[in-house]
């Protein structure tokens, strides 16, 4: 039995959000180089936050809009 974990597979476009995608590669970065001093990173992490919530506002209101499926 082996205890593997199965590797799923992920397009490129379900890691991407636009804009956003700089910043959490910048968020990701920081915690790699700080692993032991997370609190280094919360800038990052806001900054990341912020944008996810500002794409995830525009796409509502695209879809209220119908200007989304």
């Amino acid at each position: 039995m082996s205890s593997e974990v199965p590797v799923m597979s992920m397009t490129p476009t379900q890691f991407e959000m636009g804009e956003c995608t700089k910043l959490q590669r910048e968020s990701l970065k920081c915690i790699e180089e700080n692993y032991r001093q997370r609190d280094k990173c919360n800038e990052f992490f806001e900054r990341y936050r912020e944008c996810k919530k500002g794409r995830h506002a525009a796409i509502i209101a695209a879809r209220r809009a119908g200007k989304l499926d």
